[in-house]
């Protein structure tokens, strides 16, 4: 191919084909008459041909909608997460204080915020298989990476400053200016407004896919 940066697939079914199958950048193999020799070569294994058109308009659709979110939406809420820390840093001068205790490290993104981008990949369809298979034309949404583009990528990250900022300033303000007295006389201690952005944080996050899921 006279374009070097074209991506080819190779659909093969018998021994023939290996060769065909081996060079190309995605090989399909096809459980034909010939044997298993293509099958065993190629990157992916089909019982019959019009499983192809299946996997590629459905299930190639789905699965780049749903890594693409997964992938961004890290960077996203870990966003969210460390930038009230920036923020109190400037607030809290030159004190080496953490707004959160360290096992908010720990388990933020094992725990807290990992059930809904897990249903998320799992189970996210901008549309019904059955739509895809009848507008083929659907897989060309994506063709130049679109959701994987820059442009993509920085209004997560922009989306992720603005929700740090609101999660931080809005308690942070509000606290300063109506200090809460406890039982005992004694002001609001440091963690728990830690714990009350982390609160934020967390109903921010979690609502964000959340909002953006289509089963």
């Amino acid at each position: 191919l006279s374009d070097k940066k074209a991506v080819t697939v190779a659909v093969g079914d018998g021994a023939n084909d290996i060769s065909m199958i081996q060079e190309a950048n995605v090989g399909l193999g096809i459980m034909g008459k010939e044997g298993l020799q293509a099958v065993r070569s190629s990157d992916f294994a089909f019982p019959k041909f019009h499983c192809i058109a299946r996997a590629i308009l459905v299930h190639g659709h789905w699965y780049y909608l749903r890594a693409s979110v997964l992938v961004q939406y890290f960077f996203y809420k870990n966003v969210v997460l460390i930038t009230p820390q920036v923020f109190f840093t400037f607030c809290n001068g030159p004190s080496p204080q953490s707004l959160y205790t360290s096992v908010v490290y720990i388990l933020y993104n094992t725990m807290f915020t990992a059930a809904p981008i897990i249903v998320y990949s799992l189970f996210e369809q901008d549309f019904k298989a059955d739509t895809l298979l009848l507008n083929p034309h659907l897989y060309y949404i994506h063709r130049n990476n679109s959701l994987m583009s820059w442009g993509y990528f920085f209004r997560w990250l922009i989306n992720g400053f603005w929700d740090s900022t609101v999660v931080y300033w809005i308690p942070a303000v509000t606290l300063y200016n109506n200090a809460v007295i406890l039982f005992d006389d004694t002001p609001l201690e440091m963690m728990a407004f830690g714990m009350t952005v982390l609160h934020n944080i967390m109903f921010v996050v979690n609502i964000k896919v959340l909002c953006n899921l289509e089963i």
